[in-house]
């Protein structure tokens, strides 16, 4: 199923992607994957499957914590 509003429009979609220091180490100790390339083929295959079929998509890279005031 494919994310829409309830009437059938369509939605545009954010993805906030981690680009901070950490993302370029492994999965774990036992998966030697690097996280930016497990986060790339997350992203991929999303963008591929859902966003495509809807109004638009934003990448957002975030390296720094959030505040809020």
């Amino acid at each position: 199923d494919m994310p829409f509003m309830p009437d059938g429009t369509p939605l545009d979609i954010v993805l906030v992607l981690d680009a901070s220091g950490s993302i370029d180490d492994p999965m774990s100790e036992s998966d030697t994957t690097k996280r930016i390339g497990a986060l790339k083929n997350a992203a991929y295959s999303f963008i591929d499957r859902i966003a495509l079929q809807n109004e638009g998509i934003y990448v957002s890279p975030f390296a720094k914590p959030f505040t809020s005031h």
